[in-house]
């Protein structure tokens, strides 16, 4: 499972000086840097993390036959949206980080991108051409962390806006449940070939776990030099809470499962979750 890395708040340490800088506001923390840099991340997110068909197929399984309308929540470079396109459903993806957005609709024009914060997804359904609402919404990769828990509740009512009577909902996190059970957790080093043969290595640790938030510390090195090093505050959800706040906003859980291949979720045992849920129908007026 990914855990779900997203550069947050990032301490550039080599590469080339931007001729302008910019401030970013993230979901939990505020820092300035490069914008360039995340346009040249785009390319290690796809080398480090590449697109599984199997989660594609898992999410258009999910949707239903025929055209779908999708939605992607935290798309970063688009790999699941673009694909997703391509194989003939009519996607939007949204993201918070302009330069990955960017990325993402030259790569693939089969599908729809916009910069948009995931905590105003209403805005999807306003303005003067309003688009239909969406058959699935998906966030995979452990975005959703990045929302504290006072958010869920918000977040969640304005996705409801912009989903069908019925719609579902794909959900992919970190089980906080085994993380706040262990403690601090250094994650195996993810490597991959870079530019030129390079090699890609990425570190990743949890620091200080509380059920209230988590350090998550990140170290990019290229043949051995460090290439950046970030750090991120991520918020734990735990399987209770999950339960709790979609039945609360109207979302009826379907399945909860540790993997794409259908295992069911042992919060004891697993370390990630996915959920899926289905929106209430609206009772005709």
């Amino acid at each position: 499972m990914d855990d779900g890395f997203y550069p947050g708040k990032l301490r550039i340490v080599r590469g080339r000086a931007p001729a302008a800088r910019a401030r970013r506001t993230g979901y939990a923390a505020v820092g300035v840097i490069a914008v360039s840099f995340f346009a040249d991340f785009a390319a290690h997110y796809e080398a480090l993390f590449p697109a599984q068909p199997q989660v594609r197929e898992f999410l258009a399984a999910r949707a239903g036959p025929g055209r779908r309308r999708l939605l992607d929540v935290g798309c970063g470079p688009g790999h699941h949206a673009g694909r997703l396109g391509e194989a003939g459903h009519d996607v939007v993806g949204v993201d918070i980080e302009s330069a990955m957005i960017d990325a993402a609709a030259r790569r693939y024009p089969a599908a729809a991108f916009r910069v948009l914060d995931m905590r105003r997804l209403d805005e999807l359904a306003v303005g003067p051409a309003p688009r239909a609402p969406f058959d699935l919404a998906f966030c995979v990769g452990n975005t959703a962390a990045h929302l504290s828990l006072p958010q869920w509740p918000d977040f969640l009512a304005r996705l409801a806006t912009v989903l069908v009577p019925g719609g579902r909902w794909v959900l992919q996190i970190v089980n906080w449940d085994f993380v706040l059970g262990r403690g601090d957790y250094e994650f195996p080093v993810r490597q991959a070939a870079g530019p030129g043969g390079a090699t890609l290595r990425l570190h990743r640790v949890y620091r200080d776990v509380s059920p209230a938030a988590v350090r998550f510390l990140t170290r990019l090195e290229e043949d051995g030099r460090t290439l950046w090093e970030g750090e991120q505050t991520l918020h734990p959800l735990t399987a209770a809470d999950l339960g709790r706040l979609h039945a609360q906003a109207g979302f009826t859980l379907q399945e909860h499962l540790a993997d794409y291949d259908g295992t069911l979720f042992d919060p004891a045992r697993d370390g990630g979750q996915i959920a899926v849920c289905s929106l209430a129908r609206r009772d005709a007026p």
